[in-house]
């Protein structure tokens, strides 16, 4: 593989990040944008929006949303779906609803995997 191919190579995993709203850091970020400049002359719309979403996350949301997206990615259609239906029934609760929702998630989110674990074993029996 040659240089200019692996820049191509490189430059398309790192987009990849920018399409799928997970750039790995924020200078392969910015190299990524100024890659994307040069090929197209500009970035979409939605593409700016990711980036400006992306940029004004904390260093601890990125890392919590890139674990997330993680798990995203490997989920079965069927999980998408009901994960997806989650999100409509979401939007149709009360702020009250949604406040006890996100304490809850808030702790949820506080266990170690081995907690997480334990817990989900516990409500399966």
């Amino acid at each position: 593989m040659d240089a200019s191919t692996s820049t191509q190579v490189f430059t398309k995993q790192v987009w990849s990040f920018i399409i799928d709203q997970t750039p790995a850091s924020p200078e392969k970020l910015d190299w990524a944008i100024a890659q994307r400049k040069r090929e197209r002359g500009s970035l979409s719309p939605e593409e700016k929006n990711r980036v400006r979403q992306w940029k004004q996350m904390s260093p601890e949301e990125r890392q919590r949303y890139q674990e997330r997206y993680q798990r995203w990615k490997q989920m079965s259609p069927q999980e998408r779906k009901r994960y997806q239906q989650g999100h409509q029934q979401w939007n149709q609760l009360s702020p009250k609803e949604r406040k006890q929702i996100q304490r809850k998630l808030e702790r949820w989110d506080k266990l170690s995997p081995q907690e997480r674990e334990s817990i989900r074993r516990w409500f399966k029996n």
